[in-house]
């Protein structure tokens, strides 16, 4: 009888101590995200950009008696060129920025950073302390201008949908046609971006990611997103396309990564 009281006294102490462990790491846990909302509160509340306001390009179905109305430019990046003091001043303060992202559809408005790896800020934010969701960055091998055909900006997938959290709403094509403005905000400009596709790909071995920053045509690319996922038809997809690519972990298995695609104004 003694020894099966001492074995049921050893097993409480077990379960107790595996649910005070749970209980510290779900506290931590919770903390570490309620730290990182603040963190980047306090970035958003002092560098947010203003995003300039595209011009209308829906056309006015013409009445008799109107005169003939020449057809409009379409809107491109230099348009939309306008310098951006907070990121002037962010990219003052913290030199491996590249720039702003907002993507108001997955609720992502955050600065994003490259370096000479693709490691530096998965778990750090701008002073390289450690932060829950890390910071977003572009592929060291593209161009920080986004001149490559092909950029590739990452992020993690957050359970809370913080950072590109929410960019599997994308998956649902409906909304792509509803939220498809994506901006980065340089310091002396800011380029416009259509989402025009969202899709899982395996990240290990992929036609995407192998083209980052070496391509001058991307045709086989373009073919590659079309025969692969729904494209948004409305938005003219070619080989001269700039196609930026936000790209996240979807979770169903180690190398699979929900991309959303999107191409350049």
């Amino acid at each position: 009888m003694k020894k099966k009281i001492t074995i049921y006294n050893i097993l409480l102490t077990i379960f107790a101590l595996i649910f005070a462990a749970a209980c510290f790491f779900l506290v931590k846990e919770l903390v570490e995200r309620r730290q990182a909302a603040v963190y980047m509160a306090s970035l958003q509340s002092e560098y947010v950009p203003t995003i300039p306001t595209l011009p209308d390009t829906g056309s006015k179905v013409p009445e008799a008696g109107d005169a003939p109305v020449e057809e409009e430019a379409p809107v491109t990046m230099d348009q939309t060129s306008t310098a951006n003091p907070s990121i002037q001043k962010l990219v003052s303060d913290y030199p491996d920025v590249v720039g702003w992202l907002t993507v108001e559809g997955a609720n992502i408005s955050h600065p994003f950073v490259q370096t000479d790896d693709n490691s530096s800020y998965l778990w750090a934010d701008l002073d390289h302390k450690f932060i829950n969701g890390g910071t977003l960055f572009m592929d060291y091998y593209n161009s920080k201008d986004c001149s490559d055909k092909i950029t590739v900006i990452y992020g993690h997938n957050m359970k809370n949908g913080s950072m590109f959290g929410q960019l599997k709403k994308y998956l649902d094509f409906d909304y792509i046609t509803e939220n498809s403005d994506v901006y980065i905000s340089f310091p002396e400009s800011t380029a416009h971006y259509t989402a025009v596709a969202c899709f899982v790909v395996d990240g290990a071995n992929n036609i995407i990611f192998d083209s980052i920053g070496e391509k001058e045509d991307v045709q086989d690319v373009v073919d590659y997103i079309c025969a692969n996922t729904k494209v948004n038809p409305d938005v003219a997809m070619d080989g001269s396309s700039d196609i930026l690519v936000l790209s996240t972990c979807h979770g169903s298995y180690e190398t699979a990564r929900t991309l959303l695609i999107c191409i350049a104004d």
